[in-house]
């Protein structure tokens, strides 16, 4: 999913709690080290961009025995 979009995570920055962490990286960074999937940076949650997105998991059960 790299390069994709940064991804919004549930996780705070920062202790203050003003931002949370995106990771990822997107299409739009222009530098090679944003897309590495271990790159972390933040933005507020009420920010928007068309390059930021999360990330739709399902949890499903192991066979019944």
């Amino acid at each position: 999913m790299g390069g994709n979009v940064w991804e919004w995570c549930e996780d705070w920055y920062e202790l203050d709690k003003k931002a949370h962490l995106l990771r990822g990286g997107s299409w739009f960074s222009a530098q090679p080290r944003p897309l590495l999937s271990s790159y972390r940076t933040c933005a507020s949650a009420d920010f928007r961009g068309d390059d930021f997105g999360f990330r739709c998991v399902l949890a499903v059960r192991g066979p019944a025995p």
